[in-house]
């Protein structure tokens, strides 16, 4: 997923957002920026899957442009961001914004590639990620072996790097994937 924020633009405008790079131009709008001219709501984009093969981002860079809403010939801001996917049917973890958060952030985790309609749970140092509605914290990939699961990290943490957040099958406990 890739989630957009505009910083330092005219305040109280709407602007295009275009990203270059894939089979043709993706363009959407975002909502009038606040009073210093930032977006407070990302305009996001899911990057498709194996699963989503007829529109499958590559790996590689990809531009991103603002313009002032219906004026694509004046460009306000630009930067890069580059996918670089694991190959197909191997499991992985990402973390929505990063791997550094404050103790007491909600942050999303997605999973990637797992087995599908199979029980598994994730933990984090050491203790399991609750899941919410499920007293075995656990959760069943769907069909293309993706999952989203929300946590909070406890208040009593100072700023966390993430660098373990590993995912086991319920059964077996045998190790799938580790962030």
């Amino acid at each position: 997923m890739v989630a957009v924020y505009l910083h330092g633009h005219t305040p109280q405008r709407r602007y295009n957002i275009n990203i270059k790079g894939v089979s043709d131009s993706k363009t959407f709008d975002t909502l009038d920026t606040n009073a210093v001219g930032n977006t407070t709501t990302p305009i996001v984009w899911p990057i498709p899957t194996q699963c989503d093969i007829d529109d499958l981002w590559g790996d590689g860079e990809y531009d991103i442009t603002s313009h002032p809403l219906g004026d694509s010939t004046i460009q306000i801001a630009d930067d890069v961001f580059e996918i670089n996917t694991p190959k197909s049917g191997v499991p992985y973890l990402t973390v929505d914004g990063g791997k550094t958060w404050n103790a007491g952030s909600d942050i999303v985790i997605r999973v990637w590639e797992h087995q599908k309609d199979v029980e598994h749970y994730l933990e984090f140092d050491g203790t399991r990620v609750p899941i919410s509605g499920n007293a075995d914290n656990v959760f069943k990939p769907g069909g293309c072996g993706e999952s989203l699961v929300s946590y909070t990290i406890p208040k009593t943490r100072r700023k966390e790097t993430i660098n373990s957040l590993p995912s086991w099958r319920q059964m077996t406990k045998s190790r799938r994937i580790l962030l």
